[in-house]
C-alpha cells in the first residue's frame, strides 16, 4: 500500500527482547554493534578473539589502536556470531554476554529460530568515514525466496567500563530485536511482533484469510504474507521507510528487481493506526496489502499507481457487504465540492489529505471495468507491463488488448459511475 485511510501452537510463541550486540574493549574504546536504524546495545563481558580485554583490563589510549586493528576485532566478532547462529549454537551466540543479559540474549536467539530466520549473515564490516558499516542478510524459511536486507552501522564509543552499556535499549532495526517480540507461524502466514499474544493470534488468522481472498480473485499459488507489527510508530516508520509514520495503517515493502519482487516482501503495520481500526477494517487492510504481494511476486514491469492501488482495493472489498457509497465517502465529498474528476488520479493524489478519495477513485475504475468486460479482463490488464504513465500510447494499447476498451471509453464509464455513486442519498 502506498497509503491508506481506512494459529500456531503456544510452542511457537517466544517472547524476545533485543538480541545482544557484541562489544569489545579496545584501549578505552568500546566497540558497539548498532544497526544503521539505531539498534539497542547490550553489555558484553569480553571480545571474542584471543587476547581480548575486559572491563578490568588496564586500558590503553585509543590513539594506540589503529582503525585497521579495530576493524579486525569487529570483523571477528561479527563472523563469530554469524557462524554460531548458523550452527544453532546458543552457547556460541551467548559468548561474552554478561550474566545479567543472558536471559534476554537467549530469548532473542529463540524467537529468531521460532520465526524461521535462516541464512543469517551479519556481513563484513567496512570502514566508511568515521563509521563501520555492513549489510545483514537473512531469510524466513518457508516464506522468502530471496534475501531480506538490513543495513548495519558499527560505532566506537569512548567508555572504559562495559557495564555502562547494559541498560541502553533503542529502537530495533528488525522485528525480533524489539522488547517483547513474539513469532507466530501458520502454513501461509508469518507474524513477528511486539503485541499481546491474542492480538498476534488474530493477526495470523486474518493473514491466512487475506491470502485466501487474494487467491480467489488473482488465481495461481497463494501468497504467504510476512507481517511485522512493531511496538511503536517510530519503529514502523523506520522499517517501512515512511517518514513520521505517514498516518497509514500498513505498507508493503521489499526490494524490487526488473519490476518484480526479489522474494523478501514484508507487510509492516503501524500499531497506533492499527489500534484505531475495527476488526473488519483490519481484514480489509491486510487483504489490500496481500494483493500487493501477489502482484509484486507475479508481475513484471509497472502500472500507474491509481491502477495498482485501485486493484488492491478491488480485491480487499470483494464480496464484502459494505455499501459502495460508504466505501467511497471521501470521493463523494471531493466531487460535491469540486466536481467529477476529468481523469484518473495522479500519483501525487495518493499523498496528503486527498488520498482517501484517490483510493476510492481507483477502486471504482476497477469495478466498472470488471463489471462491464469481466474480472478476467481486469486481472489480465494488471498482469501486463503497462508503465507508470496512464496517458501514454503504450498504456492505451495495452488496455485495448487486455479489455477491448479504449482509455477514453473506460474514463467515461468511470466518470458515470462516480457521478452516480456520489448522487446517491442526496
Amino acid at each position: 500500500m502506498h497509503a491508506h485511510t481506512v494459529g500456531v501452537t503456544p510452542d511457537n510463541t517466544v517472547i524476545s527482547p533485543l538480541y545482544d550486540d557484541p562489544v569489545a574493549v579496545l584501549g578505552n574504546d568500546v566497540v558497539d554493534r548498532r544497526h544503521l536504524l539505531r539498534v539497542g546495545a547490550w553489555g558484553i563481558a569480553a571480545a571474542l578473539i584471543g587476547g581480548c580485554c575486559t572491563a578490568d583490563t588496564p586500558h590503553r589510549e585509543s590513539r594506540d589502536i589503529s582503525p585497521a586493528d579495530k576493524l579486525a576485532v569487529l570483523t571477528q566478532i561479527v563472523q563469530h556470531r554469524t557462524q554460531a547462529y548458523a550452527r544453532g549454537d546458543l552457547t556460541g551466540w551467548l559468548t561474552g554476554v554478561t550474566e545479567a543479559q543472558r536471559p534476554d540474549a537467549q530469548h532473542a536467539f529463540q524467537v529468531m529460530r521460532a520465526a524461521g530466520v535462516i541464512d543469517l549473515n551479519l556481513g563484513t564490516p567496512q570502514l566508511r568515514g568515521q563509521s563501520y558499516d555492513s549489510s545483514c542478510t537473512y531469510r524466513f524459511a518457508g516464506f522468502d525466496s530471496g534475501l531480506g536486507h538490513a543495513e548495519v552501522q558499527w560505532q566506537l564509543v569512548e567508555d572504559p567500563r562495559i557495564g555502562s552499556w547494559v541498560e541502553i535499549h533503542e529502537p530495533a532495526a528488525l522485528p525480533w530485536e524489539e522488547p517483547g517480540a513474539q513469532a507466530r507461524r501458520s502454513s501461509t502466514t508469518l507474524v513477528v511482533g511486539s503485541a499481546p499474544a491474542g492480538d498476534l493470534d488474530t493477526l495470523l488468522h486474518d493473514g491466512d484469510q487475506a491470502a485466501a481472498a487474494v487467491a480467489r480473485v488473482w488465481g495461481g499459488s497463494a501468497v504467504c504474507p510476512v507481517i511485522w507489527l512493531p511496538r511503536t510508530t517510530r519503529s514502523f516508520a523506520r522499517w517501512a521507510g515512511v517518514p513520521h509514520g505517514g498516518g497509514v495503517p500498513a505498507v508493503t515493502v521489499g526490494p524490487i528487481l526488473h519490476g518484480r519482487s526479489t522474494g523478501a516482501d514484508r507487510i509492516v503495520i503501524d500499531p497506533a493506526v492499527w489500534a484505531r481500526l475495527v476488526p473488519e477494517g483490519r481484514r480489509i487492510i491486510l487483504t489490500h496489502e496481500a494483493t500487493h504481494l501477489a502482484v509484486r511476486r507475479d508481475c513484471l514491469g509497472s502500472r500507474p499507481l491509481w491502477l495498482d492501488e485501485g486493484f488492491s482495493e478491488y480485491v480487499a472489498y470483494h464480496d464484502r457487504a459494505i455499501p459502495e457509497p460508504q466505501i467511497v465517502a471521501a470521493l463523494t465529498a471531493q466531487v460535491r465540492s469540486g466536481g467529477v474528476p476529468a481523469e484518473f488520479p495522479a500519483s501525487s493524489d495518493f499523498d496528503g489529505p486527498g488520498r482517501a478519495a484517490a483510493y476510492a477513485a481507483g477502486l471504482l475504475a476497477c469495478r466498472v471495468l470488471a463489471e462491464s468486460v469481466g474480472e478476467d479482463a481486469l486481472t489480465r490488464l494488471i498482469r501486463s507491463d503497462l508503465g507508470v504513465d496512464g496517458r501514454s500510447g503504450a498504456f492505451a494499447d495495452a488496455v485495448q488488448r487486455a479489455t477491448g476498451w479504449s482509455v477514453t471509453a473506460w474514463t467515461r464509464q468511470w466518470q458515470g459511475r462516480v457521478r452516480a455513486v456520489c448522487s446517491w442519498g442526496r
